[in-house]
């Protein structure tokens, strides 16, 4: 457990997981003002990685290596006097897929918890390079699950998101903004990798196209 101070009198408190899979891991944050203000609990899954060695010929060993990821993340609001406010909760669920990326995260909050955003995360992996983490897709979507937001992701000069990365470097940022009508940021580089341009455009392009006019 660790505790900081803050100048202003204002503590918190984090509490880790000791044990073999999770050690390490925050397992709750609590935030004092006085009199406890916010507690916010972390619960992890935990997925055995492949052994890579084996003891005998025959005989594997036990799982010696662990990926342990955030599934769900609880807050509890507190008010002045200590009490729980009624309705202060909220809850955060992550899902993930055979590659172990984010592609869901579910917010709720409120008296009940009820669903109030989802957010969702594609990927295009290049499994010949070892590619596999990077988002082409993001959806935000409300209660009913109607999309409010959206940014497509392009990578090593595609002009798509669903184009399978290269190398990985981002080279495009498509925002949505409403119709059909889309946003533009795109990223240049030089030979060593690193970006050395910015552009941005003052009109608009479509989810499969960039804009025609630029700053």
């Amino acid at each position: 457990k660790v505790t900081v101070t803050n100048p202003d009198g204002t503590k918190i408190e984090t509490t880790y997981d000791q044990t073999d899979m999770l050690k390490g891991k925050a397992i709750q944050v609590s935030v004092y003002s006085g009199n406890l203000a916010s507690k916010t609990t972390y619960t992890y899954s935990v997925t055995s990685l492949p052994v890579l060695f084996t003891k005998t010929a025959v005989t594997p060993l036990a799982p010696l290596r662990y990926w342990a990821y955030l599934a769900q993340a609880d807050t509890a609001l507190y008010g002045t006097n200590g009490a729980a406010i009624p309705g202060g909760v909220t809850r955060t669920s992550y899902q993930y897929n055979a590659n172990y990326n984010l592609i869901m995260k579910q917010e709720y909050g409120g008296s009940g918890l009820p669903l109030y955003r989802t957010t969702t995360y594609v990927y295009y992996p290049n499994a010949t390079n070892n590619i596999t983490g990077l988002p082409a897709l993001q959806n935000v979507k409300d209660a009913g699950g109607t999309v409010v937001a959206q940014t497509l992701n392009l990578y090593d000069g595609n002009t798509i998101y669903n184009t399978a990365p290269i190398y990985g470097r981002l080279s495009g940022t498509r925002t949505w903004v409403g119709g059909t009508q889309y946003t533009q940021t795109s990223y240049g580089y030089d030979a060593w990798g690193n970006q050395n341009s910015l552009t941005t455009y003052t009109g608009f392009g479509t989810y499969s196209s960039a804009p025609t006019t630029s700053a």
